[in-house]
């Protein structure tokens, strides 16, 4: 495949998780912010705000190259990137909260919350993958014997990568 296209798998793979993400959690924000009373919340203003933030973890994501495939799915830097590109979004959307109140119409406490929810179900839907990867990924059995001598800690990660990598 080519890199356009590797870097279209990993935007298909990754980004419509995010958006649920924060489908979920903005609705969620609001029932814990109004402690489960329904008919206190503002659902049309939640949509809206859903919209905002989706759009809004595409385009800081797209900008930091969390979806343009920069990073290996379930690495460090990925998770320290989607961390970021979360915290973003829910300051832009606190920050736009508190100059227009009235059009955004949700409790300040909300974009808190929902960061926080929306970065921890991304990154466990991430960890998932990544754990999901490596139980299936075994050592080919037809492969030759190596042996790895005086690399240190690049020599244990090589081995690590050639004892899951077909």
């Amino acid at each position: 495949p080519s890199i356009d296209e590797s870097r279209f798998r990993y935007l298909i793979r990754s980004f419509p998780f995010d958006a649920v993400a924060w489908g979920v959690s903005l609705p969620l924000a609001m029932l814990l912010r109004f402690e489960s009373l329904t008919s206190d919340v503002s659902w049309g203003h939640i949509g809206w705000v859903i919209a905002l933030a989706i759009a809004l973890q595409l385009f800081y994501g797209w900008f930091l190259m969390l979806y343009r495939g920069r990073y290996l799915r379930g690495s460090f830097e990925s998770l320290r990137t989607l961390i970021s590109v979360t915290a973003l979004v829910g300051i832009t959307i606190w920050v736009l909260d508190l100059m227009f109140p009235d059009f955004i119409g949700i409790p300040r406490t909300v974009p808190v919350i929902a960061t926080a929810l929306a970065a921890l179900f991304m990154g466990g839907i991430r960890y998932l993958d990544r754990y999901n990867r490596q139980r299936h990924s075994k050592p080919d059995p037809t492969g030759d014997p190596v042996l790895l001598y005086g690399a240190g800690q690049v020599g244990d990660h090589l081995a690590r990568q050639m004892m899951t990598d077909s």
